[in-house]
């Protein structure tokens, strides 16, 4: 299962879209506590986390992502309209995605994530 945590509920229906004709189940979260109990619940393989979240932004619900030995072992795809608005240490320990992107950039890096011998 790969979990989307994302404050804008249409890119979330899109990507829980794509994903799902790739062949992925796919949960969605629009806020960072939500995230937080779906992931130690649901325990999934990815979660596609957007960066620019109200409230609670990405780096706050990545550190509680790390600090969690349940979950700081879970890739996570940051995604963000401003790459250069996430910490350089942040995209050198995660995989990226620059918004906009379009679908087979999407599976084709999902797919590289969760089978690194296909990529």
């Amino acid at each position: 299962m790969i979990l989307v945590i994302d404050d804008d509920d249409e890119l979330a229906d899109i990507l829980a879209l794509v994903l799902a004709q790739a062949g992925h189940a796919v949960q969605y979260a629009c806020s960072a506590e939500k995230g937080l109990a779906l992931a130690l619940a649901a325990r999934p393989e990815l979660i596609l986390l957007d960066w620019q979240i109200p409230k609670v932004n990405g780096a706050e619900i990545l550190s509680s992502l790390q600090s969690s030995p349940q979950l700081k072992t879970i890739p996570v795809l940051l995604m963000s309209g401003n790459l250069d608005a996430i910490p350089a240490a942040q995209l050198n320990a995660h995989f990226h995605l620059a918004k906009p992107f379009g679908a087979d950039q999407l599976t084709a890096l999902v797919t590289r994530i969760l089978q690194p011998s296909a990529g």
